[in-house]
């Protein structure tokens, strides 16, 4: 189909209308790119607003805001926590505070690392209160679980995470109407540019707007249920074979659990392995390397079927090394006492 025709544009202008009544989003421009590409043009917004901003991260993916924010040349604090805790409301509190009005506060949502939630609801009410433009990263929780974007500057999602669909796809969802900056970003970086033309100002690939097309439709109440309720299965599962999870249930996410693999095993080798057996679970991400995790994506919606599978394999696996038998063992006392 032609990314001119008659029948893509209002394909188009539909999905975001879907995509805002899904977030209670004001508006959402829908661009080519991964979830990277979206937090860059959040960037070069920001660099619009002059002022001072902070920056909250616990782990990989709020270290990469970081990361957009120097490259934009934003002027920000930054306040950057171990991977795996979680923000104390009244030190972000008593950092806000010291931002001029108008300023802006930048995070993760669903800090997909870690399999941690971040206080999204919180932190809305203090920027309401100081004036602040509040923006977040909502690529690992838009689709996969309810997300409400009424009164957010600025939040960013991507088509191959939350919303299970092909990855190529980068949305920007904002609540005012950005004017483009042709003199000052590329087209393709400036959300003014695509919202000037309705999100096709450039050759769009027509296949992957038709398969987020249906992903959008299929994320529905009832999908969120059921990851949610395999969620809350899944970890019950994982900790009585032994295995420690990054994050603790108070502020688990249902999308992604980040798994700690007990002494003595690799996290690279259980991947490769699960692997060779059917099981294809995140470890290959530097990160992931560096600390020795490894992690079950429930962000498609697997079948429970498959995720007994799963764990029947892994008990398996892991019975091989001497510290994961006691482990099992006392585990399994303990069931039956």
């Amino acid at each position: 189909m032609s990314h001119r025709s008659k029948l893509f544009i209002t394909r188009m202008a539909d999905i975001r209308a879907r995509l805002c009544k899904l977030t209670g989003a004001a508006d959402v421009q829908i661009m080519l790119g991964s979830g990277t590409i979206a937090n860059a043009t959040v960037a070069n917004q920001l660099a619009l607003l002059g002022t001072t901003g902070l920056i909250l991260s616990n782990g990989e993916f709020g270290e990469r805001l970081a990361g957009n924010a120097r490259n934009a040349g934003l002027r920000y604090d930054w306040l950057q926590l171990p991977w795996g805790h979680t923000f104390d409301m009244a030190e972000v509190t008593r950092l806000a505070e010291r931002l001029p009005a108008g300023g802006w506060i930048w995070f993760v949502h669903h800090e997909t690392s870690t399999g941690i939630m971040n206080p999204l609801d919180e932190l809305k009410k203090l920027a309401d209160r100081l004036n602040l433009h509040l923006c977040a990263d909502c690529i690992s929780s838009i689709g996969a679980m309810p997300v409400d974007l009424h009164g957010m500057y600025l939040a960013t999602c991507a088509s191959g995470k939350g919303l299970g669909s092909f990855p190529g796809i980068a949305m920007v969802f904002h609540n005012y109407k950005p004017e483009p900056h042709p003199d000052r970003f590329p087209g393709y970086l400036d959300l003014g540019h695509w919202f000037e033309n309705q999100s096709v100002p450039h050759t769009h690939s027509t296949n992957l707007v038709a398969a987020l097309d249906i992903a959008v439709q299929q994320a529905t109440p009832e999908r969120m249920q059921q990851i949610a309720d395999n969620a809350k299965w899944l970890r019950e599962q994982l900790q009585s074979l032994g295995f420690q999870l990054a994050a603790s249930e108070d502020v688990a996410s249902p999308g992604i659990m980040t798994i700690l693999p007990v002494k003595e095993m690799s996290a690279a080798e259980l991947g490769e392995e699960l692997e060779m057996r059917g099981f294809w679970l995140s470890y290959r991400s530097q990160y992931l390397l560096n600390h020795n995790w490894i992690q079950a994506a429930l962000l498609g919606n697997p079948s429970r079927e498959s995720l007994e599978k799963l764990v029947h394999m892994l008990s398996v696996v892991c019975r091989r090394t001497p510290e994961a038998k006691a482990t099992i063992a006392a585990a399994a006392k303990a069931v039956k006492s």
